[in-house]
């Protein structure tokens, strides 16, 4: 502590002030004296007892003021007495209610009524919203008086949140500037791992192109009455072309065909695909022969037939637009990916001779 000055306060000052014009007053009087060397008049001797009480005075004020800021140094050394701190709600989260209730985990760790705990899933066990930003916000009484106080992942949670001085404060506030930094940088941190798992997780699974070339009728199977409806089929034959453009290896699982958007609308039935390269049917009791392998960058060639069934008489559909049929190529990881037809494919429905 900076010692102050024994005359420091106003009453000091005016002790001074009139000790020193009655020592004026004084000394004018007995100065006749003095220069007829009578040292020892009634006046001389009243100068001298008053110029001893000015010293003495002096002297008893710097006693007491010596004494005084020992005093109050002493006092300054003394603890002061613990606060009394209560948690009565802690939330950790985003916002606008998506919290999860942290009260009971931040009351053990206040000690001597004092908390000194990063905010951070660690700290509490948990991640509520795992890859983004939170923070803590804490409703306490601090000596029965209550107080709100928020920190950011990353923040150091003190309490009792003291008050800070000037340097302290600007000190904090360049603090809080640089945590945000952070908290920005982590958040893009955590959207491009985000991105990038995504991207991974899409180079794990297979990428399949397909496309469906020379699409023709082969002839009309069958047509009659179904509950009132004239109707018809006939069979339709394609060839598939497939290639995988990922790593990862796969096969053919299914076709699935959906006519509904072509006019007139066309329910597809016995979807089948075959190897060229392989017979198509194979005796019974044999092995059927093993599924054709879609490795990366190779194109595979495949036949599709289906059965199309169509409501209505076929002398009044002689060429049907396959506008709006949607095939989908299935792999054996279950992905569906659309295949590619010529805007142009039509069929024509033969009668079979």
């Amino acid at each position: 502590m900076e010692k102050k000055p024994w005359f420091a306060n106003r009453g000091q000052m005016m002790q001074l002030v009139v000790a020193a014009l009655a020592l004026t007053i004084g000394g004018k009087n007995v100065w006749k004296d003095f220069l007829v060397s009578d040292y020892f008049s009634s006046g001389a001797l009243l100068f001298y007892s008053l110029i001893g009480a000015v010293i003495v005075s002096f002297i008893w004020a710097a006693h007491y003021s010596r004494h005084r800021v020992g005093d109050e140094t002493a006092a300054e050394r003394k603890p002061a007495p613990p606060r009394l701190l209560f948690i009565k709600s802690a939330s950790y989260g985003l916002g606008n209610d998506a919290y999860a209730d942290v009260t009971v985990l931040l009351k053990g760790y206040v000690k001597h009524n004092c908390v000194n705990v990063p905010v951070s899933n660690s700290t509490f066990n948990m991640d509520p919203f795992p890859g983004k930003p939170k923070h803590l916000r804490v409703y306490y009484l601090l000596d029965g008086v209550e107080h709100e106080i928020v920190r950011h992942e990353g923040d150091q949670l003190v309490l009792p949140d003291e008050v800070l001085g000037p340097g302290k404060l600007a000190e904090e506030l360049e603090n809080g500037r640089i945590r945000a930094d952070l908290r920005r940088i982590r958040a893009e941190r955590d959207r491009l791992r985000s991105e990038l798992q995504r991207e991974c997780s899409k180079n794990e699974k297979p990428e399949i192109r397909a496309e469906i070339r020379l699409v023709r009728s082969q002839g009309i199977h069958s047509q009659g009455h179904v509950r009132g409806v004239e109707h018809f089929s006939f069979g339709i034959y394609a060839d598939l072309y497939v290639c995988n453009f990922r790593a990862t290896k796969t096969t053919l699982r299914t076709i699935e065909m959906d006519g509904s958007a072509i006019r007139p609308p066309i329910q597809f039935s016995e979807i089948h695909v075959f190897n060229p390269t392989q017979p198509r049917y194979h005796e019974a009791g044999t092995p059927a022969p093993p599924p054709v392998v879609l490795e990366q960058g190779i194109e595979h060639h495949f036949e599709l037939t289906a059965q199309a069934n169509v409501e209505g008489q076929r002398e009044n559909f002689p060429t049907i637009s396959l506008h709006g049929l949607k095939i989908l190529v299935v792999d054996a990881f279950g992905g569906k990916h659309v295949a590619s037809l010529q805007p142009d494919a039509a069929v024509t429905p033969i009668p079979t001779r």
